[in-house]
């Protein structure tokens, strides 16, 4: 972590953090959808995730930011 500290500036400094989903929870999410609003398309036998809960995702614990 201490390296990109080096890349901040003094004054206004701006992080950015992409967190990224699974496809199987886009799925899950999307079967719950009418068809016309679904953001996914697949030929994927859905009926394996039909019913299951979403898995974990995203970012987990603290974030801490050192000055």
């Amino acid at each position: 972590m201490r390296p990109r500290a080096a890349r901040c500036k003094a004054g206004d400094n701006t992080i950015e953090i992409k967190v990224s989903n699974t496809w199987a929870n886009r799925l899950i999410r999307d079967m719950g959808l009418p068809e016309d609003e679904r953001g996914t398309c697949t030929t994927a036998p859905l009926n394996l995730l039909q019913g299951k809960p979403l898995l974990k995702a995203g970012l987990e614990g603290s974030i801490k930011i050192w000055q």
